[in-house]
């Protein structure tokens, strides 16, 4: 009987079904790893019990991609997800009819109403039990033991299948959460198999940013994924979404994001590392920090129809981990954070503000592990202003500091010069000078060059910075309270700092 079935089961058709010799119906087994896919314009029939199994290594699935009610299951169903103990989920029902009750072992499952935030973005989780809504994600906590989780219907007609659609919201009110707090969503894959984020014809993401963040339980960490174009992933983030599993997006209005079956896929790529491309036509570095066995990644590359400013669909904003022993590392855009910075070119003695935390002290490193040919004229240097030197990264180097999680978040940026000694100093070719809050540098040189500034307080926090232009005088009004700070310039390869008092 089980060969007889395993033939059927991967035929288009399934019509019969067979008495076992105790009396009861054999059942439809998809085992975990394997996966039955019903192309569009065929269909399938199972008439029996289905069951997709899920074990600790891996899940069976389901690939329906059929556009018209092609599968039909006469029986029961059953769909298991294997979770591990001691984190949280962000999981999403497959079966129209799931309750929460099926998550035994806990009452702690939250769903997230963005509608709620306000000034606060913890005030839109709310606690819930009840019947799961197709395509909403939920957060789940389990505290002790790992549990395969059991989707289950008593009858058929309940699988989901076909076109969903959810509604997402973007609430900003004055005095509102901060940029990266704004917009998020949790949605979820409503189907028992896994769906493709680059099927663009499957999705409607009008109303998001194109990038989709997935919670990692075990490396405590967000893992991102990027289309818009010009795909990227880090963290371990992948184009694709697990079956039954929930994911961000970030609003950018208020709408909905819609997906149907011909998203649906079947096995994927099981190595994390396989979106790293070695065509990838456009400058690109990617950083990772470690500390404490957990690791984080961010990304600076330059795309032309890139801006300076934050750019729907080819940057990322930075999703942070609540784990404390998680070092984290962004770039900084004004009061934004982003996970993916994409600017329009690399340019000698560019600048790049990265932000590090780390809720604890001890030992960390900053290493650069991807870094196309075409930065290969340029050096990029990683400036540690708590010590004030500069340190030249190349591929898997390391560099390794002491951090207090009292330390200055903003310690750190990036210098793209061709120089291998940006520290010289020079200071005599500048003069900065205060009157009230406004600040003015003079040019004793000319240059043709172009020359940045920062401006950092007393204990090394950056405040803002900016360009020159290239004329003698340069006065601006800084809107600083009154205090002493530096003036930092970079001209070139040189590098002056100057001491001011805002009165």
């Amino acid at each position: 009987m089980h060969a007889l079935l395993k033939y059927i089961v991967f035929c288009c058709v399934i019509s019969a079904i067979f008495p076992a010799s105790n009396g009861l119906l054999a059942q439809v087994y998809i085992s975990p790893g394997a996966a039955l896919t019903i192309k569009n314009g065929t269909s399938l029939y199972i008439g029996t019990d289905l069951t997709i199994k899920s074990s600790s290594t891996a899940s069976g699935y389901l690939v329906d991609q059929t556009m018209s009610d092609g599968v039909v299951v006469t029986g029961n169903i059953l769909i298991e997800r294997y979770l591990t103990s001691g984190g949280w989920h962000n999981v999403s029902a497959p079966l129209s009819n799931a309750n929460s009750s099926l998550f035994t072992g806990t009452d702690l499952i939250f769903y997230f109403d963005e509608t709620l935030v306000l000034n606060d973005w913890n005030f839109g989780w709310v606690w819930y039990s009840g019947n799961l809504s197709v395509m909403r994600g939920y957060d789940v906590f389990l505290p002790t033991t790992p549990v395969t989780t059991q989707y289950s219907t008593s009858g058929p007609l309940q699988l989901n299948s076909g076109s969903y659609s959810i509604g997402v919201t973007l609430t900003t009110i004055a005095d509102g959460e901060t940029p990266n707090h704004k917009g998020w969503n949790l949605l979820g894959n409503p189907y028992p198999s896994p769906v493709d984020w680059l099927v663009e014809s499957a999705w409607n993401k009008t109303s998001i940013n194109d990038a989709k963040y997935i919670w990692d339980p075990v490396g405590n960490i967000y893992t991102i994924f990027l289309g818009g174009g010009s795909p990227i992933g880090l963290n371990g983030g992948t184009q694709y979404i697990p079956s039954n599993q929930g994911f961000w997006v970030q609003a950018v209005q208020n709408g909905n994001v819609q997906l149907d079956n011909s998203a649906r896929v079947g096995l994927t790529p099981s190595t994390p590392d396989y979106y790293k491309s070695t065509d990838i036509e456009y400058p690109i570095i990617r950083l990772i920090a470690k500390g404490n066995g957990f690791k984080d990644e961010t990304i600076v590359r330059f795309i032309d129809r890139a801006t300076d400013e934050f750019d729907r669909n080819l940057d990322a904003l930075k999703l942070f981990s609540p784990n404390l022993q998680v070092p984290q590392l962004a770039s900084q855009l004004n009061n934004s954070y982003l996970a993916v910075n994409t600017l329009h070119e690399i340019q000698e003695n560019l600048i790049v503000p990265l932000y590090f935390n780390a809720g604890q002290d001890g030992t960390y490193s900053i290493e650069l592990t991807e870094q196309s040919s075409f930065i290969s004229s340029m050096i990029c240097h990683l400036f540690d202003s708590k010590i004030e030197e500069y340190y030249p990264l190349k591929i898997d180097s390391t560099y390794s500091f002491d951090s207090k999680s009292t330390d200055n978040k903003n310690r750190f940026s990036l210098l793209f010069s061709s120089d291998d000694k940006p520290e010289n100093i020079k200071k005599e070719d500048y003069k900065v000078f205060t009157k009230g809050d406004v600040i003015t540098i003079n040019h004793i040189s000319e240059t043709n060059k172009n020359v940045y500034f920062s401006i950092y307080n007393m204990v090394g926090q950056r405040i803002t910075y900016g360009k020159l232009n290239l004329q003698p005088t340069y006065s601006f009004r800084s809107n600083l309270p009154a205090a002493c700070y530096i003036v930092e310039i970079l001209d070139g390869n040189l590098v002056s700092r100057h001491k001011i008092t805002i009165n």
